[in-house]
C-alpha cells in the first residue's frame, strides 16, 4: 500500500515539495492528539472577525446612500 498523496501533502505543508521531489509512497501518520479547544477557539475567532468585517461593509454601504 502506498501513501503518495499524504506524502506530497506533508512535503507541501513543510515547504519542501518541489517539482523534482522524489516520492517513495511511504508516509508515517501523525498519531498525536488534537487540541480541540484550540481549534474551536480559532474557529470562533475567525467567525467573529468575519462578522465584524461584514458589519463594517454594511455600515459603509449605508453611509454611501
Amino acid at each position: 500500500e502506498t501513501w503518495y498523496g499524504e506524502e506530497m501533502w506533508a512535503l507541501f505543508e513543510a515547504g519542501d515539495l518541489l517539482p523534482d521531489s522524489v516520492l517513495t509512497g511511504e508516509f508515517e501518520q501523525d498519531e498525536s492528539s488534537i487540541d480541540l479547544d484550540g481549534v474551536r477557539h480559532a474557529i470562533n475567532d475567525a467567525r467573529e472577525e468575519a462578522l465584524i468585517r461584514q458589519q463594517g461593509r454594511e455600515a459603509a454601504e449605508e453611509n454611501e446612500d
